[in-house]
């Protein structure tokens, strides 16, 4: 998997809040035709000590059968 760094990390609170802002400006949302969805995923992320900790559930939406849990534990820094 390729990651385009799209800001820089080390950033004051302001300058966080900032890119805060301009991320949340470019969620769009539009309709969606509920009959062609398949698949849906529930998505959470914890930090604990030094680790971040991310879940990932995936769901049949018809069925409502759980299809896949993934998950990824990593170290982090705040420098």
């Amino acid at each position: 998997m390729e990651i385009r760094a799209i800001h820089p990390f080390a950033l004051s609170i302001e300058e966080m809040m900032n890119v805060q802002q301009m991320l949340g400006s470019k969620v769009k949302f539009s309709e969606i035709n509920l009959s062609k969805v398949e698949i849906i995923a529930g998505v959470d992320l914890t930090y604990f000590e030094n680790k971040a900790i991310c879940v990932i559930v995936s769901i049949d939406f018809k069925s409502k059968e759980v299809v896949d849990i993934t998950h990824s534990i990593s170290e982090v820094r705040f420098d």
